[in-house]
């Protein structure tokens, strides 16, 4: 909520991000989307070094529903992940830097708040 009442509250360009204010893209302005895909790879699994990041090269939380079935996608390797991701964040989200809503919808709800937080400083950060 408190990311909420921030994103409406201060200008646009602006977030805080654990504590630290940053400059961020217009949200017409499409991101540097190799740094955020390490952002997000950090945000879901640690880099790839958790979860599905080790068990299914999938460093983003990708879901697929074969035969209607929602279930983590496996990839042969990270790259193949973050090349993924990419084409993923372009199509559904413009290829813009992630707002609340965004997080919203990519995280399912969970955490986006936390989420966003952890993307961003980590956007800044790489």
């Amino acid at each position: 909520m408190e990311a909420r009442v921030l994103q409406e509250t201060v200008p646009a360009t602006q977030v805080a991000a654990h504590g630290v204010a940053h400059d961020l893209p217009e949200v017409s302005e499409v991101a540097d989307l190799d740094r955020l895909a390490y952002a997000v790879a950090v945000a879901e699994t640690s880099n790839c070094t958790r979860g599905s990041g080790v068990s299914k090269n999938n460093c983003f939380g990708i879901m697929t529903w074969p035969n209607g079935v929602r279930q983590l996608k496996w990839y042969n390797s990270t790259q193949e992940s973050f090349d993924d991701f990419k084409r993923v964040w372009l199509r559904g989200y413009g290829g813009r830097f992630p707002t609340l809503a965004d997080a919203v919808k990519y995280t399912g709800s969970d955490r986006a708040e936390t989420w966003l937080s952890i993307v961003t400083e980590k956007y800044y950060e790489h």
